[in-house]
């Protein structure tokens, strides 16, 4: 091959290889990852303020601001986090199923009633409660993975009440979802309880969680 073809060749696979790199479409910016997160907390309950000032703070000391909302009890968390009021919710998984498939909820408590040896704290409810959950939520929200801490201790339902929290899509990066597991992961359901206790006695949620988190290196 002649040498001056050789060059053009050369000159114009590095126009065609720089216009590419030029032309690369960028990668789309997510804005709800940037925004506050916005952690909905019923208004009546010691347990939901602890809760969503755990996942809260864990979120600001891991570099996502966050804020809590509260909100009336009678209203619904999961029609607040459709409408993009709200950003997360920790739930109670039994509680949270109720609300969102109730049909389902009756089917599995059923079940339940009908083992004579059944246990609620058994993981096999846990795993069906929790995937049935998932079922429902749509394709606006998601769940992260539920806690072996359970709530909700006053509720009427006879299903596994696992702490979890629910999101709106696409709010949460997989790093922060990553935060609420390793909360979910750390807290037990006699830590929630002394939390709940402790943040009556000192009437500060927030004071309270800071030192726990510090306590766990969180």
């Amino acid at each position: 091959m002649p040498k001056t073809y050789v060059a053009t060749a050369l000159l114009v696979s590095t126009f065609v290889l720089g216009g590419c790199a030029e032309y690369e479409p960028a990668r789309d910016i997510i804005h709800d990852q940037h925004s506050v997160v916005t952690v909905l907390v019923s208004s009546d309950s010691s347990e939901q303020l602890v809760l969503g000032e755990l996942y809260s703070q864990a979120l600001n000391r891991r570099g996502r601001e966050s804020q809590i909302r509260m909100m009336a009890a009678e209203h619904n968390p999961v029609s607040i986090l459709r409408s993009k009021a709200g950003d997360l919710y920790i739930a109670c998984s039994g509680d949270i199923l109720s609300l969102v498939y109730p049909e389902k909820a009756q089917e599995i408590e059923k079940e339940m009633r009908s083992d004579s040896q059944s246990n609620p704290n058994d993981p096999t409810w846990r795993e069906e409660t929790y995937a049935a959950v998932m079922g429902a939520l749509g394709e606006t929200l998601d769940a992260t993975d539920p806690s072996n801490a359970l709530g909700c201790a006053d509720s009427s339902s006879a299903l596994p009440q696992n702490i979890l929290p629910i999101y709106r899509i696409p709010v949460l990066s997989r790093e922060e979802r990553l935060v609420l597991n390793e909360i979910s992961g750390t807290i037990s359901t006699s830590d929630l309880s002394e939390l709940v206790v402790e943040t009556k006695e000192r009437n500060s949620a927030r004071k309270v969680v800071a030192e726990y988190l510090d306590s766990k290196g969180i």
